[in-house]
């Protein structure tokens, strides 16, 4: 390497952080697996880490965009640092291996997820058993260089940017569900003179994190990285663009304002984290959530935790698409070959005003993020951007949101007489009598209590 390029790369440097694998890191390609007899092994590699990167800046972003111009406007002033099809970055990164993981398959290693589990239900279950792997342990180091001059708060931003994105999210699929977790090394950043001051107040509050034995401690050093974060995306904000929001720039853009701590729970010294990812899914499904499985499930509002979240088995045909026209439901069953069965949609379905439904899909508001702390302890971070979206769907006052969309809850039983529950809100009378900005609250400080007993 020539004397001349060593010196431009000190010219240039920003920031370097050393990251250890902690959860398994489930990658791939378009299909997700990978080609063990070519030996082709994904790894991560920069351009999954900067697409995690980027949205967690357009997150903090949000919370402080002036709404005018909307996300259009959010997008812009992401694109001057990160980049677009019609400009250059301001800033690349390198990923270094330091420390090699392993490979394990994802079937039957990690069988008992709940996420594994479904998947191994479906048509896709042999290539699942095996074809598709998860990244074990490894370490590696991110380097970020600047492409051309950028000013502090440009740095500042960048850098809190990732922070961010390592400390409440992961590499590859199911991130939200803890899988894909890194965790930034005691000692393992290294930054820039202009970062310094800065990269210390960070280094400082992570060791707070990764020291602590309350979860009232860890919840309020993650509070202060928050406020720092919110501090450092105003900053540039008021670089960039003149006036500060005071509401949601989107109904649509999860955004920094919006992350709600729900709780925390800290697991004892060196218990498997194969066991954490076990306990993540058992609290997401609707079936742990009753008291007895044979409790009507309509009355439980797990649509929360995002879409697609319906099903279409196959039932005796009679009176079903009689019971679906009263419900105003408009559904074309399909039939299977060789039998007298039609399909009948069930579960949680977006229906149009014309009484189509379809499966839509929505990204879940709580997501898990696990830490590896001192001593081998793990702890499980629940939190969630509160989503204005949903109110249009569920807004008691109309049949059908604004968006021209609305959440129907269709239940069908082969065990005693069909039954169709046409509208959640029919259900549910109290819901009504709840104002509109109220509600989504009280739905997820419900399914937090849910996930609570079940963690």
């Amino acid at each position: 390497m020539g004397k001349f390029y060593i010196e431009y790369r000190k010219r240039r440097f920003l920031f370097r952080i050393n990251v250890e694998v902690v959860t398994p890191v489930w990658i791939g390609g378009y299909d997700s697996y990978m080609n063990t007899k070519l030996n082709i092994l994904w790894d991560i590699n920069e351009g999954s880490l900067k697409g995690l990167w980027r949205w967690w800046g357009r997150v903090l972003l949000g919370g402080f965009i002036s709404p005018e111009n909307g996300i259009s406007e959010l997008d812009n002033i992401i694109s001057d640092l990160f980049g677009s099809t019609e400009q250059a970055s301001k800033m690349t990164i390198r990923i270094t291996k330091i420390r090699s993981g392993h490979y394990i398959k994802l079937y039957p290693e990690l069988k008992g997820i709940s996420r594994v589990d479904l998947m191994m239900m479906g048509s896709a279950r042999h290539r699942i058993a095996n074809k598709e792997k998860c990244l074990v342990g490894g370490r590696y180091e991110i380097e970020c260089y600047a492409i051309s001059e950028i000013e502090s708060y440009e740095a500042e931003f960048i850098f809190v940017s990732l922070i961010a994105a390592l400390v409440f999210d992961g590499i590859g699929k199911h991130t939200s569900r803890g899988f894909g977790k890194l965790k930034i090394e005691k000692d393992g950043i290294f930054l820039c003179n202009k970062l310094k001051s800065l990269g210390e107040e960070i280094s400082d509050l992570l060791s707070d994190i990764y020291s602590s034995d309350s979860n009232n401690r860890i919840e309020e050093a993650i509070n202060r990285l928050l406020n720092l974060f919110k501090e450092k995306a105003r900053k540039y904000v008021e670089h960039k663009r003149n006036g500060l929001r005071l509401e949601p720039i989107s109904s649509v853009v999860e955004n920094i304002e919006d992350l709600k701590i729900g709780f925390i729970k800290i697991y004892p010294p060196n218990t498997d984290v194969k066991y954490i990812l076990k306990k993540i899914g058992k609290s997401t499904l609707k079936i742990h959530w009753k008291s007895n499985p044979s409790i009507p499930g309509f009355g439980y509002h797990t649509w929360i935790l995002g879409l697609p979240r319906s099903t279409e088995p196959y039932y005796d045909p009679r009176n079903i698409n009689i019971k679906l026209k009263k419900a105003g439901i408009e559904y074309k069953p399909k039939k299977r070959k060789g039998k007298k069965m039609v399909s009948a949609p069930t579960g949680y379905w977006l229906i149009k005003k014309t009484g189509e439904i379809e499966v839509g899909r929505r990204k879940s508001p709580i997501r898990f993020s696990i830490i590896k702390m001192d001593n081998n302890q793990y702890a499980v971070i629940v939190y969630y951007f509160r989503s204005y979206d949903w109110i249009d769907y569920l807004d008691p006052s109309r049949k059908i949101g604004k968006s021209g969309k609305g959440i129907v809850h269709i239940s069908i039983s082969a065990h005693r007489k069909r039954r169709i529950v046409n509208s959640i809100k029919a259900k549910n009378v109290a819901w009504r009598q709840k104002k509109i900005d109220n509600l989504i609250d009280q739905i997820l400080d419900d399914a937090i209590d849910s996930i609570k007993k079940l963690l």
